[in-house]
């Protein structure tokens, strides 16, 4: 390795052990404080979200900095630290949430039997929340699984009942056939958790869908909006699952990628790139990001123009067919019709000499 590298590890490796020291001493002061002043613990959490951005950093320049044999070791302990960091998150969470209810409860102390039924209705109105739906794709299940779970699986407030009830709300397709050995929410959770918390199969579904994608009408807005939401909700969802990209992974998918677009547009794109350097995923998105804000652009623009020709052929029309309505025999007076047929001109007598 060289020095320049050594260097960069040794200073992350400093950065890494600085935050470990600040989250022994945030859990020593949640533990051992009894503080209800929510300001503190909110100064607390708001720390510790910062920290967890800086995790998010550190584990990424491991990956480019660090050699093949250590990345997973390193890898391993900023894993720990992000561990830490959620179960503090939580704990402070439930303290200021602890806090603002024996707040409410000192300041409405005489209506305590109304909170009360407040508290009982908010919960009950909990099916208004719009759900997360999983009908069974190995590939929506990552995010079915932490949606739910921050919902339902972690609110306190609701019942083994009430959560199995909910789980089964959102099930439908191959999901809602499972089979389970007891009628718990407990047992239905661990079957799906079995059944589809496949990391193979996920990454493999959401990789053959990159592969399928297409876009139909790819010079239209709608066509290449929809082609790039599909290319952020699978990345995204890799990620989730521990695939982060690199500078490999970057420029073959981008390469995949680039030959699904309609000519004109990869054109565009390699106007926009200023260097020989291989363009990153981050670049690839903001100039489809930017290519749709020009195709819905022109578009309106085309639809703007198109709506005065429309209101003139219709106005011009109606009064093409209202005076056709207005046409009459020159003999009886009443609608046109044939002369020849016209009774009111066959009665006339005709001097003809």
């Amino acid at each position: 390795m060289a020095d320049d590298q050594r260097a960069k590890i040794i200073s992350l490796n400093r950065e890494r052990g600085s935050i470990k020291s600040s989250l022994t001493k945030l859990s020593s002061f949640i533990e051992t404080n009894d503080s209800k002043n929510s300001i503190v613990y909110q100064t607390k959490l708001d720390n510790l979200l910062r920290i967890k951005q800086n995790l998010e950093q550190i584990k990424e320049e491991y990956f480019v900095t660090a050699e093949d044999s250590e990345l997973q070791e390193l890898e391993d302990s900023v894993e720990e630290l992000e561990e830490e960091c959620e179960r503090l998150e939580v704990s402070l969470k439930k303290i200021l949430a602890s806090n603002k209810e024996l707040l409410s409860a000192s300041n409405c102390n005489s209506h305590s039997n109304e909170a009360s039924s407040k508290t009982e209705s908010i919960s009950f109105r909990l099916p208004e929340i719009p759900l997360p739906k999983f009908s069974g794709h190995y590939q929506d299940w990552q995010s079915f699984k932490i949606q739910f779970e921050n919902i339902i699986d972690n609110n306190d407030k609701l019942t083994e009942n009430q959560k199995l009830y909910y789980l089964k709300s959102t099930l439908s397709g191959a999901a809602a056939e499972i089979v389970t050995i007891e009628e718990t929410y407990a047992s239905l959770k661990n079957a799906l958790k079995e059944r589809f918390d496949n990391k193979r199969l996920c990454v493999q579904s959401h990789f053959n869908d990159i592969l399928a994608l297409e876009i139909h009408a790819s010079d239209s807005a709608k066509g290449l909006r929809a082609f790039l939401d599909n290319c952020i909700k699978h990345v995204r969802a890799l990620k989730i699952m521990g695939l982060e990209l690199n500078s490999f992974s970057e420029a073959l998918l981008i390469n995949i990628l680039m030959k699904k677009l309609d000519r004109e547009s990869r054109r565009q794109f390699e106007l926009s790139l200023v260097s020989s350097n291989l363009p990153t995923w981050c670049e690839f998105i903001e100039f489809l990001e930017k290519r749709c804000l020009v195709l819905e652009n022109i578009q309106a623009s085309i639809t703007a123009k198109s709506k005065p020709q429309q209101e003139s052929y219709k106005k011009s029309h109606s009064f093409f067919v209202g005076n056709d309505s207005k046409k009459v025999c020159v003999a009886c007076n009443k609608p046109l019709h044939p002369l020849f047929k016209c009774e009111a001109f066959l009665k006339l007598n005709l001097c003809l000499d």
